[in-house]
Order: structure tokens, then sequence, then C-alpha cells
């Protein structure tokens, strides 16, 4: 199933020139490669009333220890074309593929569409903006034999702050729906919920979180209930707090 994305946004220049972001569809805003499967593709759609110009750049996609998203440069992806302009109302066709399509352990990449921009009637030069909309399409090489094992590694609270970390051990990534914390009384009623912007867990990562537990809470809260729910698998664990939870 392909999804569809609109994007529209706009954004300065300095505090009195703005310029035009223009209003595009990207889809499907994910792929993945792999096996048989040695290439796809994404379709671009201009939806303004101006003529867009864009950019693409495939990187190299992989997590650093605090959880961030790391790109680097990546020799083995092959995409077209690399710039595209079109006219209100048209579309284009970019096509990507990968020189390993038989991987032990998943391969991720993004593929950034960027929408460039000049400001009216002038050159861009250094120290403008060189582009208003950067969005990057996830694009996976499924590995030889795909698995899914996302683990609880820690799950505790110190100095009044709720801490743990999620361990991808499966060779897929896994890609959160919500990871979502809960304070509870004695009788099981709710006290706080905290959502984290989670989204994606790439194959073989690890991602630690920290929530600061309120401190108007402390005295009422009896456990902590923590659900982590990706597209296909889940974990839950409840701990039971001490007199002192926030100490």
């Amino acid at each position: 199933m392909q999804v569809f994305l609109r994007l529209a946004f706009a954004i300065l220049l300095t505090a009195t020139q703005a310029v035009h972001a223009g209003e595009f569809s990207v889809s499907p805003i994910r792929l993945e490669l792999g096996g048989a499967v040695r290439s796809g593709a994404v379709t671009v759609r201009n939806e303004d009333k101006l003529a867009l110009t864009f950019q693409i750049e495939g990187l190299s996609w992989r997590q650093d220890e605090s959880g961030q998203d790391v790109y680097e440069p990546a020799p083995e992806l092959v995409y077209f074309p690399r710039l595209l302009k079109l006219e209100p109302g048209r579309e284009a066709v970019i096509r990507i593929g990968t020189r390993q399509t038989l991987v032990p352990l998943e391969k991720a990449y993004r593929l950034f569409i960027e929408e460039l921009a000049t400001p009216d009637g002038a050159q861009a030069t250094a120290n403008q903006v060189k582009f208003l909309v950067r969005f990057g399409a996830p694009v996976f090489v499924r590995p030889i034999q795909p698995s899914r094992k996302l683990a609880l590694e820690s799950f505790d609270t110190s100095a009044g702050q709720a801490r743990w970390t999620l361990r991808n051990d499966g060779t897929q990534h896994e890609r959160f729906e919500h990871v979502r914390l809960r304070g509870l009384d004695a009788t099981g009623a709710e006290l706080f919920k905290r959502e984290l912007p989670q989204r994606y867990l790439l194959a073989g990562q690890s991602r630690s979180a920290t929530v600061e537990i309120p401190a108007d809470q402390c005295g009422r809260l009896a456990r902590l209930a923590l659900e982590v729910l990706a597209e296909k698998s889940e974990v839950r664990r409840d701990i039971t707090l001490g007199a002192t939870p926030c100490q």
C-alpha cells in the first residue's frame, strides 16, 4: 500500500524577507528492497501553483550510542535523477537501487528530497537558505533471515527519574507506534503519562531514555508502567516503587 504525504512549509531567510515553500506529495514514504527486489521508485508530485526544483540525495543511516540519527555517504546506493524541476501539476519518478541485496543485518538509508529555494529576483549566496523542505524517505534492504526481537535492557528509577534502555536484537528495524510511561497510585489510578517522540530503532541498536517523575506526584506514586508498541513487536513492564520514589 502506498502512503500519500503532503508537505507545505514556509521559513524565513531573514527577519523581514520570506521565501515561498511549495506544496508537493511523496509516495510511498518508505521503501523496502532486498533479495529479488533490487530497486524501487518514489514519485514526487508538484501540488503547487509554481514550478518547484528538488535536489535528491541518498545517504546511509545509522544511530549512535545516544540514539541520534547519523547520515553518511553511501556509494553502494544508486539513484536518479539527482536534480529535478517540476511544473505545477506534474510528477516525476525517482528510481533507487543498491548493489548490496544480500545482507545478514538490515541496511538502512534515507532518500532525501530537498526543495531548493532562491529569493525572488535574486541569486542565492552562501549565507542564504538553499532549501526549504528536506524530507527523508526511509529505504531498507531486508536481511537474509528476517527476525524481530525488541528487548528492554533495564527499567528503574533514580533521583526522581525513570530510566530505561531498549535494545533491538533483531535483524530488522523497529518502527514505534508509541513509547508511553504511566505513573499509577496504589489503586491503579493514573497520576501522570508521558509519550516519547521515538520513531525508529534500527537493527542491532540500543536507545536509552530518561523521564522526570513529577515532584508533586511522588507522595502518591506506587507503580510505573512502561508500554512500547511497535508495528510488529511490543514490550510492557511494570515496576513497583518504594516509599520514596523521588529520592
